[in-house]
């Protein structure tokens, strides 16, 4: 067929078909359209039955993709139950090293020797013994291997700890919630680089402060100007219309809201197991509240839409504000650890009406016997940021009660304080006393605006007593060798004063300070400087802060008294195992209070859930308390090291504003004595540069760089860069690479650059150090020809040396007859 029709395609129309019959054309182009009328019949027939063909195919590649899957799934089958067979015999073996190691615990009566005690063993171990109970202790030696059986024994009969797990002998089945997850009573937790040296006490706590989402009742919070941009603003309308459109039923509802709203210390949050969209989703315990919360109607441990809420305000904490505590105690594992964090997240622990979150640890240093407490606390300012203040870690020693030993430091420190104090009180007691007085006189006559000589007349009664107290008191201050060098400042010293002569001075001050204090006391001379002289005053100070160090100090060792450290506290119910609302507060047994009973009674007899129970709150105070009474010490401790140190460098001050009895050691104090008054009033010039530049920085930079935000921050700022010359990232911000800026914005901006860094820095700075300068210069030409130190040193080593030869030669003479008068007469 192909061939006629191939054939039937000649382009000469004379030549004929080969193989035709010599009929006429009709006949032949008649046989060539039947034949290709059948051809085109065959192929479309042959199309129908391929599609009709291609269902068929799609059926067979299905059924071949399911046998496939089907055998891969066969196939992990097998893999599974080979893995499955591989641990069953994994788990029976660990089982049968279990039932061996349980049948070698004998039981309490069993006085049989222990098998390890009958041979020699060898090796070095480390077994660590947690005693569970307290047992007696004894000398019998027939009991020492009941003794070390009860190292593993508890309270309860039959129960034994064994690697964390409460472990029950006899037939009876191992508690669920003593295997179960996390269920570690005697897990501790080390902070720090070395294991086994800072023990944590307790656990993570932290506290949680709010602010009312509302504000109080009657507020306008949709008045002002942009009253209503606020959000405040925008909660109200929104619950105005939703009770409008609910009618009465949810107009009580909204008003529920509304009050919890502006209640900061209302319960909130949600328990992110009864919520499908959260991780911590529980489908079993769907529908099931009531198991954990109160969810009946007025409940308060529910919201207004009837979800059970999450966390609960405490007050009266110590040492703590009232809030929302949240403490992950040491008892759990590193993966209940993070479940009760994907609850905090969940749980909304964090929202919007979040003012304040504290976060504190606790920890316990048995090696140092130190206490250690370290704080973070976390800001939410209203500009939207959140400020982190981290406080330096404190130490507060494990001191020993009050009263037992007594304190070698205390001790020491009382007698010195009271020597010093003494002393201070004998020297000065009468010219504050005086003061006093006079500053009492002066207020009394301002009042009563009585400014005239029967002032003189009123208080002379006083005069007498307080001239002798002031002849006391210089008599004291004065020295044998020069009696009036303490009354007259920059006299010179006499060479020598005889007995008769210092009795003259002495009734010289006698007669001077009755006419001091006269003088002073009808207003013709100053009030302090009448009566108390720069020592005077120095010394006070110096006795006062040794006054408050000791105070500070003895309160610091009372408060370690008040502290009750344990590994853990019984917090929570049970925050190992709990499904659902893992930071309930710990419960009363029903079967001890009496309390818990009455709840079951009103319960009809039934079962009573946990929720039910009364709260036992003790662990939470004892826990806080102890927190609350380190950190108190370790305050109290750093505020009596400072008080010492301030009285250290006041006693410095005194030696430097006194004793300068060597002419060029007095040219260190009287630079910083001539310089002080102008170093004054170059730092109130400081200041206000600093107060200009630091509004001119806020104003310029506040929106690009951190540091110059604020007022205060600015001035710190500045601050630190005049006295350490850092700039910090103000660079950057200054050359704002990147940032289009305008020509004005560009032009202030390097302006206040400029007159920061060479005015505040290159000018004001060198000032003082001219100003320094220049004194120095001054005392040095004052004390230009006066000898060094070196060179007294000098002649006293000589005059020593000149001294000392004659009286080892008088030594020699004296030796040499005796030993003359000693010896035997040759002559008889």
């Amino acid at each position: 067929m192909t061939e006629i029709i191939q054939n039937s395609d000649t382009t000469d129309p004379d030549v004929p078909i080969a193989g035709s019959d010599p009929y006429s054309d009709a006949s032949a182009e008649t046989i060539t359209s039947m034949l290709n009328s059948l051809w085109v019949f065959a192929s479309e027939t042959s199309a129908e039955a391929v599609a009709s063909l291609e269902p068929l195919v799609d059926q067979f590649s299905s059924a071949a993709a399911a046998a496939a899957e089907a055998a891969a799934a066969t196939e992990a089958a097998r893999t599974a139950v080979a893995e499955g067979e591989a641990e069953v015999a994994r788990y029976v073996a660990q089982l049968a090293s279990t039932n061996a190691f349980l049948e070698a615990l004998s039981s309490m009566d069993d006085d049989s020797a222990c098998q390890l005690s009958d041979g020699d063993v060898n090796g070095t171990y480390k077994v660590e013994f947690e005693v569970v109970s307290g047992v007696s202790a004894t000398t019998d030696d027939a009991t020492m291997s009941q003794r070390r059986r009860r190292l593993l024994q508890t309270d309860e009969e039959n129960l034994s700890v064994w690697k964390g797990y409460a472990v029950k002998s006899g037939s009876k089945p191992v508690e669920p919630d003593a295997m179960a997850q996390g269920a570690r009573a005697d897990l501790a937790r080390w902070v720090g680089a070395g294991s086994g040296r800072n023990l944590l006490l307790g656990g993570l706590s932290v506290h949680q402060t709010r602010d009312a989402r509302l504000p109080a009742e009657g507020t306008d919070v949709c008045g002002g100007r942009f009253g209503s941009l606020t959000t405040a603003c925008a909660e109200l309308r929104f619950l105005d219309a939703t009770a409008q459109a609910s009618g009465v039923a949810g107009d009580l509802q909204v008003q529920a809201w509304i009050t919890e709203l502006r209640d900061p210390m209302h319960p909130y949050g949600s328990d992110p197991v009864f919520e499908s969209t959260n991780t911590l989703y529980i489908p079993s315990l769907a529908n099931n509240e009531e198991r954990f919360y109160n969810t009946s109607t007025g409940s308060d441990e529910v919201g207004p839409k009837g979800a059970p809420l999450m966390w609960w305000p405490e007050t009266g904490l110590e040492g703590q504000p009232d809030g929302f505590p949240v403490v992950v105690e040491t008892n759990v594992d590193a993966g209940r650890a993070a479940t009760l964090w994907t609850a905090v997240d969940e749980g909304t622990f964090l929202d919007t009406g979040t003012a304040s979150v504290e976060a504190d640890l606790l920890t316990y240093n048995a090696r140092l016997s130190l206490f250690g407490s370290s704080k973070a606390t976390f800001q939410w300012t209203r500009h939207g940021t959140v400020e982190v203040v981290v406080k330096p870690a404190g130490a507060f020693p494990a001191y020993p009660k009050l009263q037992g030993p007594p304190h070698f430091s205390l001790v020491l420190m009382i007698v010195f304080t009271a020597f010093f104090v003494g002393m201070v009180i004998i020297r000065t007691s009468g010219a504050w006393l005086a003061a006093v007085v006079r500053l009492a006189l002066r207020i009394r006559e301002a009042l009563l605006g009585l400014r005239e000589d029967t002032s003189l007349s009123a208080t002379s009664h006083f005069s007498d007593g307080l001239a002798k107290m002031q002849s006391l008191h210089y008599s004291s201050a004065a020295s044998d060798s020069d009696p009036k060098a303490a009354l007259l400042r920059g006299a010179e010293p006499s060479k020598g004063v005889s007995t008769a002569s210092h009795q003259k001075a002495h009734s010289t001050f006698q007669q001077v300070a009755l006419v001091q204090t006269r003088s002073a006391f009808d207003g013709s001379s100053p009030l302090l400087h009448t009566y108390l002289t720069r020592g005077d005053v120095f010394d006070t100070a110096i006795a006062m802060a040794m006054l408050l160090a000791v105070a500070f100090y003895v309160n610091a060792i009372a408060a370690a008294d008040r502290i009750l450290a344990l590994p853990r506290y019984t917090i929570y119910d049970s925050p190992q195992v709990a499904q659902a609302r893992f930071f309930m507060l710990n419960k009363y047994d029903e079967k001890v209070d009496g309390a818990a009973g009455e709840v079951m009674g009103l319960l009809n007899g039934e079962e009573v859930p946990r929720w039910a129970l009364p709260a036992n709150k003790t662990g939470l105070h004892d826990y806080l308390s102890c927190l609350s009474g380190v950190q108190q010490g370790t305050a109290l401790l750093t505020a009596s090291t400072g008080l010492h140190s301030l009285a250290i460098l006041t006693a410095v001050i005194r030696m430097f504003q006194s004793y300068s009895f060597q002419p060029r050691f007095a040219v260190i104090t009287d630079t910083l004595l001539h310089a002080a008054p102008e170093l004054a009033n170059f730092l109130v010039v400081v200041v206000i540069m600093m107060g200009m530049l630091a509004v001119m920085g806020n104003l310029v930079l506040g929106t690009v760089f951190e540091d110059l935000s604020t007022l205060p921050s600015s001035a710190r700022f500045l601050f630190i860069f005049w006295s350490t010359g850092n700039l910090g990232d103000l660079p950057a911000a200054v050359d704002g690479l990147g940032v289009e800026r305008r020509l004005v914005d560009s032009t202030l901006i390097w302006a206040f650059y400029l007159v920061m860094y060479f005015f505040l820095y290159c000018i004001l700075f060198n000032f003082g150090l001219a100003i320094l300068a220049t004194s120095y210069a001054e005392a040095q030409h004052k004390h230009k020809g006066a000898p060094s130190i070196l060179r007294q040193l000098g002649a006293i080593l000589a005059r020593i040396r000149t001294h000392r030869l004659p009286a080892i030669r008088s030594l020699r003479r004296m030796r040499l007859r005796s030993s003359v008068a000693a010896a035997p007469d040759v002559g008889s």
